[in-house]
């Protein structure tokens, strides 16, 4: 680069450009941690005794079923979790950029 002094406007843009990358770091994040859920839910329902075996139709449903609450309840709290620690500082940011680019 030839200028390494960036000016006022271009540093904000960078910022809100790291904020929006830090999203979805943060929801790559909570989609990795599905392959962990469904490993704990297999060993849990394998290994738990029980007097009647489930059958695997029932581990089947069982699986896809807490799949099915847990992906939309992952990514609904890990927009939460970041709108309610990034949110006001991405709209402050926003805000600036746009007062300056007029």
């Amino acid at each position: 680069m030839s200028n390494p002094v960036m000016k006022t406007y271009d540093s904000l843009k960078d910022l809100l450009h790291q904020f929006q990358l830090n999203k979805q770091y943060y929801l790559s994040f909570y989609l990795s941690f599905v392959p962990f859920l469904v490993c704990e839910i297999i060993i849990v329902l394998e290994f738990i005794p029980r007097p009647v075996p489930l059958s695997n139709l029932n581990i089947a449903g069982v699986l896809i079923g807490t799949m099915v609450i847990t992906m939309p309840l992952l990514f609904v709290l890990g927009k939460w979790w970041f709108n309610k620690f990034y949110g006001k500082y991405i709209l402050q940011i926003e805000n600036l950029v746009s007062e300056l680019k007029k």
